[in-house]
């Protein structure tokens, strides 16, 4: 196991574009990272606990620190809420319900792009709620009483459950589309001073109800 972290590293930095064992959004690399870390840490307890020294090489990667962009906040301090220092949203009634980190600062944005670091922002959410799972049946009925739900979506983790409402949602994207919430051409995302407050301080319940309507009766 240690000689495949160690492996896992050895070339670019995990996020770099050429490590093709990392992929996805940031927050994505991010809970890899974070589970890389717990494994580690869970490595040299055992090595300990049985009167043998740690490689110190695993013992530097089980406390490392990754932090990703603007991210002022990691995982491992769950009790914390995430707070995030740049931001975009659209000069536009969908604010609330559109505004993104930026964790890399401004950026070239694409619709796709736009959906991806949504879908982060819903994630954050619904893991940093008092009781996720419950976080995650009220946002599924949120969506399914706006008329954008997917025809499935995977409750086990809040990663999941952000992917399939938010970033795989056809349902969503053609609403958002509709109502023009959702640009069709690239654009420079540049950092808006009142989005990052948004992202902060918008609760899910807030954000849910911003939702578009798009079902029957409306």
């Amino acid at each position: 196991m240690f000689k495949f972290l160690r492996r896992w590293l050895a070339g670019d930095p995990p996020g770099s574009p050429s490590n093709p064992l990392v992929c996805g959004t940031p927050f994505l690399m991010e809970k890899q990272r974070e589970l890389l870390a717990q494994t580690a840490a869970r490595l040299v307890s055992e090595r300990q606990a049985a009167s043998v020294t740690p490689d110190p090489a695993l013992v530097a990667l089980a406390s490392r620190s990754h932090p990703a962009g603007q991210l002022l906040v990691t995982p491992a301090q769950p009790e914390t809420k995430r707070v995030f220092s740049e931001a975009w949203a659209p000069d536009n009634e969908w604010a609330t319900l559109m505004a993104v980190p930026l964790p890399d600062g401004p950026e070239t944005m694409t619709p796709r792009r736009l959906l991806e670091l949504l879908t982060d922002r819903l994630w954050v959410m619904l893991e940093e709620s008092d009781d996720p799972r419950a976080a995650m049946r009220e946002a599924v009925w949120a969506f399914e009483t706006a008329g954008v739900a997917p025809a499935d979506v995977r409750t086990d983790t809040p990663m999941e459950a952000a992917m399939d409402l938010v970033q795989d949602n056809l349902n969503l994207r053609t609403a958002l589309s509709v109502v023009g919430a959702l640009p069709s051409e690239p654009w420079e995302a540049t950092v808006v001073p009142e989005a990052a407050e948004l992202v902060n301080e918008t609760s899910l319940e807030e954000w849910l109800e911003s939702l578009p309507a798009m079902n029957a009766d409306n």
